[in-house]
């Protein structure tokens, strides 16, 4: 028995040793690594931070170098993980909580972040594009929006779930253009990015490209391409926006403070030198030094003192009343999409802008003097922007860019006096109108046949008249904006297949917007 237990006692000994070796040996590589930190300056690290984002040039200052030598200098390691623009997976992610903070735009977070509850709010608007984005096509085929009416054989390029695609789905409600409404239609061409989307329109794979530069630079320098649309000529269109985890932001809004404040420091550093900006945004995005001039003139960045009086309306604007430009481009992506998709409700959280936004963060910021980059700029509705005057050479040689939505105009029975119901439907246009502020309009009159039609004309050209003079006088746009039309019956509508002849003559007289580009 005795004998027994000195053979347990030994085996215990023996296996307690192998332990301890074994122990040992796994714990080196920890006690070298506790080693290293502490005897590096990764001792001082409070953590690392990851944004997902993708290569999209409006986010270069928050993963430049200068932005993670600032984040490193407060103690923390700064990762861009770039998911090539796969918005769907990026706020699942935050729902997840495998990414704290991301970067997006706001269609792209109104539609697929809808589906993950809105995971994030919006904390700053990072840029909009001036002019990044654009409708290209071969003048051969269309040489306007209102040609995507009629040619129905048409061919358009673009990259899924991008900008590009919301710039589309935004044409086809704004313009009421069929084609671009059949989601399914054969008219789509899926790319892989713009350079792709570029090539399919020179092979003639199709007629038209959405592209963003320097591709749309490359397209309009070749015979026959002409542009249909671009954001250069819209305001608010797309806007890319900064997204914080809301669990994350509750838990360490220090944090979410420190990068915002490091952001814009890098923006202000850039802003004082644009040759050093130039070239890091040449090297970012693999052009030349003159392409990185094209590519910045087409995006706008915000200041925070932009983002805290325009946007967020936390402070009074010249005219004494705060801005909240978030709302109105978040509401206004939300009309789009739900029309785009025939969706029956606001795809907003109980419809409500505000619950996808948070001012606290900004307002933080802005309370601290010496964050302040640079004076909010003024809030000027894009209704009253001024234009010089045209006289009737310079109208005639306008370029028709499209016909907005057609809605049913209602005046009483054979006059031109707007009824309340006529008006009201003037201040939905309207809405439309703030998108496109750099646009010239031409209100066109026209009337069902029959009758006299110098009676016709006249009556048509008198509502145009009522209509324009309900613009300049409600909203204000500028008289030299606007140039009135009247063509009786001269000009009717294609009947619909289908269509009743009494439901088409009642669609006959109308007054139409068609917007013009200088």
């Amino acid at each position: 028995m005795a004998q027994n237990r000195r053979l347990v006692g030994a085996a215990l000994a023996l296996m307690v040793a192998l332990l301890l070796i074994i122990t040992f040996k796994l714990s080196r590589p920890i006690f070298a690594e506790h080693h290293e930190i502490q005897t590096s300056a990764a001792a001082s690290s409070k953590g690392r931070v990851v944004i997902g984002m993708d290569n999209f040039v409006g986010y270069f200052p928050l993963c430049s170098q200068q932005m993670q030598a600032r984040m490193l200098a407060e103690g923390y390691t700064l990762e861009c993980r770039d998911d090539q623009a796969k918005y769907a997976t990026r706020y699942h992610n935050l729902q997840t909580g495998d990414l704290s903070l991301a970067v997006g735009t706001v269609d792209s977070y109104i539609e697929y972040g809808r589906a993950n509850s809105y995971p994030a709010t919006i904390s700053f608007v990072i840029d909009r594009s001036r002019g990044a984005d654009a409708i290209v096509a071969n003048s051969a085929a269309v040489t306007n929006l209102d040609g995507l009416k009629t040619n129905l054989n048409i061919k358009v390029a673009l990259t899924p779930e991008s900008p590009s695609d919301y710039l589309l789905k935004a044409i086809a409600v704004d313009f009421d253009i069929p084609l671009l409404r059949n989601r399914a239609g054969a008219w789509r061409v899926p790319t892989d990015g713009s350079n792709e989307a570029l090539k399919r329109l020179v092979a003639g794979d199709a007629q038209v490209a959405v592209l963003w530069e320097p591709d749309v630079t490359k397209a309009l320098a070749l015979p026959g391409m002409v542009k249909l649309i671009g954001t250069d000529q819209t305001d608010k269109l797309i806007n890319d926006v900064f997204l914080v985890n809301r669990d994350f932001g509750r838990d360490h809004p220090d944090v979410v403070r420190l990068v915002l404040a490091n952001y814009w420091k890098t923006l202000s550093y850039y802003k004082d030198h644009p040759a050093e900006l130039r070239l890091a945004v040449a090297k970012y995005s693999g052009v030349t030094s003159e392409q990185a001039d094209i590519i910045l003139r087409g995006i706008q960045w915000y200041t925070l003192g932009e983002n805290a009086t325009e946007w967020f309306g936390l402070g009074n604007t010249t005219s004494g009343i705060p801005s909240f430009g978030i709302v109105d481009v978040i509401n206004t992506t939300a009309r789009v999409l739900t029309d785009y998709y025939g969706l029956p409700n606001n795809p907003l959280p109980n419809g409500d802008a505000r619950l996808i936004f948070n001012a606290t963060f900004v307002g933080a910021l802005y309370a601290d003097e010496t964050l302040k980059t640079a004076a909010a700029q003024a809030n000027v509705d894009s209704l009253a922007r001024q234009f010089s005057p045209l006289n009737d050479s310079g109208w005639a040689n306008l370029k028709p860019v499209g016909t907005l939505k057609v809605r049913p105009i209602v005046f009483q029975s054979g006059n031109n006096q707007l009824t309340l119901t006529g008006k009201q439907q003037l201040d939905q246009t309207v809405e439309t109108l703030r998108t496109f502020p750099g646009y010239r309009i031409r209100v066109e009159g026209h009337t069902k046949p029959g009758g006299d039609e110098a009676a016709n004309k006249e009556l048509s050209t008198e509502r145009a008249e009522a209509v324009a003079r309900y613009l300049q006088v409600t909203y204000n746009i500028d008289p030299n904006r606007i140039r009135v039309a009247g063509f009786g019956s001269a000009r009717p509508l294609p009947q619909d297949r289908g269509e009743s002849y009494r439901s088409y003559m009642d669609r006959l007289p109308r007054v139409d917007l068609l917007l013009l580009s200088e």
